[in-house]
């Protein structure tokens, strides 16, 4: 049976000084039954420092690696940089990649490209991202997540860009286009339509609960969330059983990517740890049933 990995999101979470507190919490995420984690090359200036450490204290806990990597303005902090063009954007992309392979990934995540462009300014910059990846020995590893801010931040965008770069990989993050579209994605035909072509190229799945006006759900064990609590597992299902079928032997990679305030909800009854961790387990029962299911 296809394996399920799940990973753990550090975001919002200190490594410490040579990361020791991530060596203090990477064994309880073990024991969890996280297979690896999931975390932003990017520092608050620069690049994280010792990427050779981090590497040891996930090696030395049996932890895998997705690096999370921007194609520009990292942590979205600050103004946006004014005018720039898929040209600096791939660019960007490149340094990033490279930086990020000291961690020997499993995945690379990117959140890539820019929502002002045009859909042909982004077609050329992913069918540069192609031959970057290739050019680094990283084809088929780097996913491209679907994000608010960014070029994949619709459907209609997703769908179009995927068209137009078929090798495309990417990071189903759909909490965002429901919270751009305003709506749950089943309700009309050519939303379900978007998806049935989105979902053969999703290679990673950020599974987080959004609603209509927020990209995260604050509680999804609270009866009010059960409409967008049953779109979201009836999708994520659907890309596993696919993934699974048209992938033999490749392992379906998950985070429950749920993070603090602004985006976990202020003065909310569950801590967005607790929620990630309980959620992640939920899931990973839910895939496992899925596969099961299908065989």
């Amino acid at each position: 049976m296809t394996e399920i990995l799940r990973i753990r999101a550090t975001w919002g979470v200190d490594g410490g000084k040579n990361y020791e507190n991530f060596a203090r919490w990477f064994p309880e995420l073990k024991a969890k039954g996280y297979a690896g984690i999931e975390i932003n090359v990017n520092g608050e200036s620069d690049f994280l420092p010792d990427l050779p450490v981090l590497r040891k204290v996930c090696d030395d806990n049996g932890l895998e690696i997705v690096v999370q990597v921007v194609s520009h303005w990292p942590h979205a902090a600050g103004p946006r940089p004014v005018g720039l063009q898929p040209q600096q954007h791939a660019e960007y992309y490149r340094k990033q990649l490279e930086k990020a392979k000291e961690l020997r990934p499993l995945k690379i995540n990117a959140q890539s490209g820019a929502d002002y462009w045009t859909l042909e300014e982004s077609v050329q910059f992913y069918k540069a991202t192609i031959e970057i990846d290739a050019e680094l020995g990283l084809a088929g590893k780097v996913v491209h997540e679907t994000h608010r801010n960014r070029s994949l931040f619709t459907p209609y965008a997703t769908a179009h860009i995927l068209r137009e770069v078929p090798k495309l990989r990417i990071t189903g993050d759909f909490s965002h286009h429901v919270v751009c579209c305003e709506r749950l994605l089943d309700l009309g035909e050519e939303d379900k339509q978007l998806l049935t072509e989105i979902i053969p190229h999703v290679s990673h799945i950020h599974a987080r609960i959004g609603t209509t006006q927020g990209s995260q759900c604050p509680d999804p064990s609270d009866p009010t969330f059960v409409a967008e609590k049953t779109f979201f597992d009836n999708l994520w299902t659907r890309i596993v059983r696919d993934w699974s079928k048209n992938n033999p032997g490749a392992p379906v990679t998950f985070t429950p990517e749920y993070g603090p305030y602004p985006y976990h909800a202020y003065n909310a009854v569950r801590d967005y740890s607790e929620v990630a961790d309980t959620e992640g387990a939920r899931l990973q029962n839910l895939f496992q049933a899925t596969l099961a299911s299908a065989n």
